[in-house]
């Protein structure tokens, strides 16, 4: 029997377990994290309250922005939080997942390559640049290891930089304009085109809807969220999610079925029911209840 020491999170730790600097044996990597650990919004909110040294690495002298005194700014999705930073006197969003996803870093960074390489923030304007930082804020869980120990552990974890898209979502944009068909024939042409240049250069976004599509001030349509696009890196490979039900063939629901395939052809059903949901409001706005409008028009209700 070993002296002197004892185990902590699989390993032999020399010393007595009053001894924290020698009790947190190894730098624990976010993705050997419980999914049931992974930080909540409350957990990134308090990160940003703190002096943000403490927390950030890069960003640890930038100004988060905040909605009330004690509250930052943010946008919340099904998968992910988003703060508003003001750096060298540009808004820039950081995003941070409240969900574990898979292999996250290994598609962020295949993402940028293909990106880079192939210039595609520049053939489409749609896309916003991003940064991936696999290790940028810190934040505490408490892990218990297969022996029952358990400790507080500081653990970092990833954040996505992007340019700040100041604007409303598809749903709210649309609430501002449906009974003028000229400009909702023109939004219909704008996202289309979209669709088509990302096809063309074999990308789908994996995941179209109104909450990831945004009208810029400049009346400039803009595509977020790229957890689940698709590039030639990932052919071959199981979709991450499976998008937002309304907006997604039925088939995709169900992992036995794998139809449609997880390819560059991937957004064509969500950019049909988007496109003809526009195209339909143009020609009569009478069908559009703005109090049921979260769809635009058409959802699964109907499928």
């Amino acid at each position: 029997t070993k002296k002197g020491g004892r185990y902590v999170f699989g390993q032999w730790v020399e010393g007595g377990s009053g001894d924290s600097g020698q009790r947190r044996s190894r730098k624990m990597q976010f993705e050997e994290l419980d999914g049931r650990l992974w930080p909540e919004i409350i957990h990134y909110d308090n990160a940003i309250r703190k002096k943000q040294g403490a927390s950030f690495t890069e960003f640890k002298n930038v100004k988060f922005e905040y909605q009330t005194r004690l509250i930052p700014k943010k946008r919340v999705g099904q998968f992910a939080v988003v703060y508003v930073i003001n750096s060298n006197s540009k808004k820039k969003a950081l995003r941070m997942f409240i969900i574990k996803k898979t292999d996250i870093t290994s598609r962020y960074e295949k993402l940028a390559r293909y990106f880079e390489q192939n210039k595609i923030w520049d053939s489409i304007e749609s896309l916003t640049k991003f940064r991936f930082l696999p290790e940028e804020v810190q934040i505490e869980r408490n892990v218990t290891d297969a022996e029952g120990n358990s400790e507080l552990m500081p653990i970092k974890f990833p954040v996505i930089e992007m340019d700040w898209v100041e604007g409303k979502d598809l749903v709210e944009y649309v609430k501002d304009i449906f009974k003028d068909k000229q400009k909702m024939m023109s939004l219909s042409k704008q996202f289309l085109k979209i669709i088509r240049d990302l096809e063309k250069h074999n990308i789908a976004h994996g995941d179209i809807h109104p909450g990831n599509i945004i009208i810029d001030s400049n009346k400039n349509m803009k595509i977020i969220d790229y957890d689940c696009v698709y590039i030639p890196d990932f052919k071959g490979d199981q979709s991450p999610e499976a998008g937002q039900d309304d907006f997604q063939h039925p088939s995709r629901l169900d992992p036995n079925i794998q139809f449609p395939k997880y390819d560059e052809k991937i957004d064509r059903f969500s950019a049909l029911v988007i496109y003809l949901s526009l195209r339909a409001i143009a020609e009569d706005y009478t069908i559009y209840d703005e109090k049921k409008s979260e769809s635009i028009l058409l959802g699964k209700n109907i499928y």
